[in-house]
């Protein structure tokens, strides 16, 4: 502000306080200014988490720092800022700003423009890190803003494609910008450092809002394995969350402590489990009843749902009361079920928030998306999964290739056609926690993997309660809120070391005896299973998650003797479509007012139809957990082939154009704010606007029929289909407030003139 032209502060004479500030700040030197407030910054955090805060830091640097009048600046000779004659791996540095500048705009990790990122840079980032040598000891000290433009690039990329790798070439950054930062300020609005942290930012998956504390665990044993001895003898636990109930110093403690404490279960089952889990918003909230509802008809021991909102609390609050007068339930009878605000935090915070002092209660923890569907209690199952399992895992010696975790090198080959033993290399797991014999006594974590991919989906996991489970589970909670980048169930698999490697997580944790969940028979999901029994039935699925893939298409099997149409996709695999249904539909069909009727009786007789109808043959193969850019060519690919359309040239469709092509680079003038917001900011904007919006809100129109007429459907699906930018932003708005809401202000969209798409 105080280097700014006044004009570009306010319309009117800034206050005589305010002037008298920006006078005295202008003592120092803009680059001494920022310099001394950038160290701050680097010092408080890193540096991709500071670009993950919602106060977008760098792009207001981005944006403003080019709008100051160079006279203001120190004059530097033009070939310094580009650093003319210096070079790392082959590429000038002329020609690697050429590339970063022209790229960084499509970085993004939520559509199919970021592949132009992605297959433009590389090349570039590949070739230096082969041996990055060179780049250390020689173009970090001779171009030291370019070297800092390169590391925010890498660690996009390495977000988009090989997840193991994005903290190190962001701490890469971190030093480089800490150790050169007034040399990156002079030259940072033609390299576009800023822009490019910017840009880092959109790809954090959630903020900063945890609120937890190792004070909410109960009284630890003092001694580590003593964990079992409260776990398996009901007087010792029940006497241990008694003391916790009447004197813990946190009060959501003391409620949950004080509710186990009086249930039956817990006072005289040796292995007692409480599910727990986590509903908010609409129009999820509308179904907390029918929930509530059907865990206490299979007869869940405990169940504690943490509600995320006020008007989440209050439903299941109610729903517990009207539960002592249901029908079909003898009365009186104990309350299972109990209601827990948790109103501060980001779901997937909350998810795990809960089992750490859970666990330090030495109370057995099965988490439970709130979209699944129990069909019979299933902790017999889960204990026979445990007692007995198929195979304890992790694997300790394997063979690594990026961020991917193979069996074996002919596993690595087969799955990935990756033959070569130059390219992958041998991996063992390893701890730096001190382990002692005691610490493998059987599997700790039970939980499920993707219907068609090895990696892991955690919307339900058991986990016992050993001091082991309770510092992972500390340690996890921890580290996905402090790399908000981070997807929570690649972090879980990549934790337990199940199929993927990050580096997020870190070496000292308890490396945990888990054991999968049998998906196929069991423990099913609307992308697929196996099991041919009644649902219900004692044979059949115990719980049933209503997940699905984006593919509307899966794999044929070998012996599938399918009348469905095949389509088969570029590297000529056979595709079959599949039953689908909308979550809005599957709540309702499972715990919607008619199925709740039902329950006396066994499964609705919808949710019963849908359930065999995603029957389907094992895969032939599980694939390898998919990451941003990973899959999405076939994801579209397959979009595509269903309605016979011509394939994409992806090459073409992620070139962009050569600096050869449009004559020579032009220099970023620092005064030309055009060039220094493009592509910056976060907010929806009216140009470049994903086609996958489009189509989402199309969808989201055509999901009206039973709250909009036809005709008004007919109007606003035409003003999609003309790219009516208005219709589009409502949409987007209201998206999950509800249909009568997002109806209703569609409808006033629809009482004024048409916005020109722009």
């Amino acid at each position: 502000m105080a280097y700014l032209d006044s004009s570009r502060l306010a319309a009117s004479p800034l206050q005589a306080a305010y002037t008298k500030l920006l006078e005295h700040l202008k003592r120092d030197t803009l680059i001494e200014l920022l310099s001394r407030d950038l160290s701050v910054l680097l010092d408080l955090a890193p540096l991709h988490v500071t670009a993950a805060t919602e106060w977008n830091t760098f792009a207001l640097l981005h944006i403003y720092l080019s709008e100051i009048k160079p006279h203001q600046m120190e004059e530097i000779p033009p070939d310094n800022l580009v650093c003319k004659g210096v070079s790392v791996a082959g590429y000038t540095s002329e020609r690697m700003l050429d590339m970063i500048k022209r790229h960084t705009p499509y970085a993004s990790g939520r559509d199919i423009e970021g592949l132009k990122f992605l297959r433009g840079l590389d090349g570039l980032v590949s070739a230096t890190m082969k041996d990055p040598r060179e780049f250390s000891t020689t173009y970090v000290p001779a171009c030291p803003v370019g070297a800092a433009a390169f590391g925010v690039s890498a660690a996009m990329l390495a977000l988009m494609s090989n997840p193991s790798l994005f903290e190190r070439f962001s701490n890469m950054a971190h030093g480089i910008m800490r150790s050169f930062t007034p040399e990156i300020l002079r030259a940072a609005a033609v390299w576009g450092v800023f822009h490019g942290l910017a840009k880092m930012g959109m790809f954090a998956l959630r903020s900063y809002d945890l609120v937890w504390s190792s004070d909410e665990l109960c009284e630890l044993p003092a001694e580590p394995h003593a964990f079992d001895a409260l776990r398996l003898d009901p007087a010792l636990r029940l006497t241990h969350l008694s003391a916790n109930a009447g004197k813990h110093g946190h009060s959501l403690t003391r409620l949950v402590t004080s509710f186990l404490a009086q249930l039956k279960s817990v006072q005289e089952d040796p292995e007692v489990m409480v599910y727990v889990t986590a509903v908010g918003g609409l129009p999820f909230a509308n179904y907390i009843t029918g929930f509530i509802k059907r865990a206490l008809v299979v007869g869940l021991p405990a169940l504690i749902v943490a509600c995320m909102d006020q008007d989440a609390f209050a439903k299941c609050n109610q729903a517990v009361a009207d539960s002592k007068l249901d029908l079909f339930r003898e009365s009186p009878k104990e309350t299972t079920v109990l209601c827990v605000p948790a109103v501060e935090g980001h779901v997937i915070y909350i998810k795990h928030a809960f089992l750490p002092m859970l666990l330090s209660a030495a109370i057995d923890t099965v988490w439970i998306d709130f979209d699944t569907f129990i069909l019979q209690e299933p902790s017999a199952q889960l204990r026979a999964a445990r007692d007995a399992p198929v195979r304890v895992l992790p694997q300790r010696s394997r063979v690594r290739f990026g961020s991917f975790l193979f069996d074996n090198k002919t596993d690595l080959c087969s799955l990935s056609k990756i033959c070569d033993p130059r390219q992958y290399w041998s991996y063992n797991l390893t701890s730096t926690t001190p382990e002692s014999a005691l610490d493998h006594q059987g599997v700790e974590v039970l939980v499920t993997e993707h219907w068609d991919a090895r990696c892991l989906n955690n919307g339900l996991f058991y986990v016992r309660a050993t001091y082991r489970t309770l510092v992972f589970f500390a340690l996890f909670l921890r580290q996905i809120y402090v790399n908000p980048y981070t997807d929570n169930q690649n972090l879980f698999d990549a934790f337990l070391a199940h199929s993927t490697v990050d580096s997020a997580v870190p070496e000292a944790r308890p490396i945990l005896n888990y054991a999968l969940l049998d998906i196929e028979n069991k423990f099913g999901c609307a992308e697929g299973h196996v099991n041919e029994a009644a649902p219900g039935h004692e044979d059949g699925l115990s719980t049933f998650h209503f997940w699905a893939s984006d593919f509307r298409t899966r794999e044929a099997a070998g012996e599938e003797n399918s009348t469905a149409a095949r389509i088969v996709n570029r590297n000529g695999v056979e595709r079959v479509a599949k039953v689908r249904a909308g979550k809005d539909d599957l709540f309702e069909i499972f715990f919607g007012p008619a199925a709740q009727a039902a329950y006396a009786n066994g499964v609705p007789e919808a949710g019963a139809a849908f359930i065999k109808q995603v029957r389907a043959p094992k895969p032939n193969w599980k694939g390898m957990c998919a990451v941003t850019a990973v899959g999405v060519e076939e994801l579209v690919d397959e979009r595509m082939l269903q309605g016979e359309q011509t394939l994409i040239d992806w090459q073409a469709a992620t070139y962009v154009t050569d600096v050869a092509e449009t004559g020579p680079l032009e220099p970023l003038e620092l005064s030309d704010p055009v060039a220094s917001t493009s592509g910056c900011d976060r907010a929806p904007r009216c140009v470049d606007i994903p086609l996958e919006e489009w189509t989402s809100a199309l969808k989201s129109v055509g999901e009206l029929g039973s709250v909009l007429d036809e005709a008004e459907m007919s109007q606003l699906k035409a003003r999609l289909r003309s790219l009516d930018v208005g219709v589009l932003l409502t949409a987007r708005a209201f998206k999950f407030t509800g249909q009568q809401t997002l109806a209703r202000e569609l409808r006033e969209v629809l009482r004024h003139p048409q916005t020109s798409a722009t």
